[in-house]
Parts: C-alpha cells; structure tokens; sequence
C-alpha cells in the first residue's frame, strides 16, 4: 500500500520481515492517529512470510504515513527503508450544472453543458455527461472551476442530462438531472 487512495477506513497492509535467525515482532507503525506510533503487533510472526492486517476505522486525510518495524530472536532491530503514504477519502465529490436551466429550449443541437465539480482533496475531477443514460462526454475538470462542455451533436426531442464526478479514490456523485428540449426545425406555414 503505498500512494494509495482510499473510499473507505479499512485498508489491508501486507507486511514481511526476515532474518538469518528468526523473528519475534513485526509491527505496523503509522501516523493517521497523530502520532507515529505502533498500531499492530504480530508477536509471533513466520520468518520470511507475509502478514496480512487490516486496520478499520482509519480516518480521513492525505498522506498517512505507515512502515514496517521487525525484531529478531536477539533484538536486532530495523524499520522499512523507506515510509509510504496513503488517502482515505470518506467525501464525495460535488458536481453542479450551472446551465443552461432546466427545462430550457434550444434550436442549437450541440449546445454547451457548464459543469463546476468539487473535491475536498484533488485538484481535477474526472467526469462523465450522460445524455438519456448514455455518456455522451469524458474528461477532467479542475476543481471548483465552471467549464463548458459541448456536447455531441443531438437529435431534436427532450435529453435528460446528468454530470457525474469521480474523484481519485473512486467515489462518484451526479449532479441534479437537467431537462433540455432540443428543438432545430422551424414551423411551417
């Protein structure tokens, strides 16, 4: 686990220590309770062999940092070389369509969807516009900023359009749906 970014507070760390001799600890440290300190202790592990531990209940935030520790049967000592990081993001992101308003007509049949998408920890969100519950449109956005997307050229008739947001751990919200009548012919006499 490392640059890992999480949706939930449970997350697994694989931990292996060896030894020409034996070992007798191997410890997970971390930082998430705000000190860097022990959080689980294996008290009999297997030389050479992974222990698996999941760890519930980590809280929110960017760049936990977590190492391994080991001890051998003559107190030899030693952490990982080097620490690794971990988010856990437990926040949806936001996504809003700004315009046009809903239940608005138009004669234009690629018309401009503006987006404004938050997250509490990224700096661009990765969307999709569904038109009638097909994407019609992918790509990224930077964060609390209104962009116009343009959308692909549509038939005349009322879309139902959405904007969804992903954020790097995953978690996804839509906007509120957005009814738009696209309307080219003009009437005959």
């Amino acid at each position: 686990v490392d640059n890992l970014n999480s949706s939930t507070g449970s997350i697994t760390f694989d931990l292996k220590v060896s030894d020409n001799l034996g070992v007798s600890f191997l410890r997970l440290y971390a930082n998430w309770s705000g000190t860097f300190t022990f959080n689980q202790t294996n008290s009999s592990p297997v030389n050479d062999t992974i222990w698996s531990v999941t760890v519930n209940g980590i809280p929110e935030g960017r760049n936990h940092v977590w190492a391994a520790w080991g001890n051998d049967t003559l107190n030899n000592q030693d952490f990982t070389d080097t620490n690794r990081t971990f988010t856990v993001d437990l926040t949806n992101p936001t996504s809003t369509i700004n315009a046009p308003g809903n239940n608005t007509w138009t004669t234009d049949n690629t018309p401009d969807i503006n987006i404004t998408m938050t997250d509490n920890f990224d700096s661009s969100i990765t969307y999709n516009i569904y038109v009638n519950d097909v994407i019609n449109k992918t790509g990224t956005v930077s964060n609390n900023t209104a962009t116009n997307v343009t959308l692909d050229q549509q038939t005349d008739g009322l879309k139902k359009i959405i904007a969804e947001a992903t954020d790097d751990s995953g978690r996804k919200t839509n906007s509120s749906i957005l009814f738009l009548t696209i309307n080219t012919v003009a009437p005959k006499w």
